[in-house]
């Protein structure tokens, strides 16, 4: 297989896990974390399976295309073994995330 069929299978895998996901979830509450937010494609998506709930993002650094920037105060930068050691994350998201 391509590196490009491969690449292209795991988009196409990523998106309909993300739809199965809305689909399973449907009504939930919650919050959704996305660990590796790079340019924001797959928050993108997210953000239109998963409307009415809030989306928080970790990467190292911010690569994110302008259009798919989560909102001031939910995304986190950094080392995500570092980032994850702060107890007001811990506090913030205990018992909240749903995906």
């Amino acid at each position: 297989m391509s590196r490009l069929d491969s690449h292209i299978r795991q988009k196409i895998a990523q998106r309909d896990s993300i739809n199965l996901a809305s689909q399973l979830l449907d009504g939930e509450e919650g919050i959704i974390v996305e660990f590796g937010l790079s340019t924001g494609r797959s928050y993108s998506h997210l953000r239109e399976r998963f409307p009415r709930l809030e989306i928080f993002c970790f990467d190292r650094v911010d690569i994110t295309h302008p259009q798919s920037r989560p909102p001031a105060g939910h995304l986190f930068l950094g080392e995500i073994p570092d980032v994850l050691q702060d107890p007001a994350i811990h506090a913030r998201f205990a018992q909240r995330v749903l995906l």
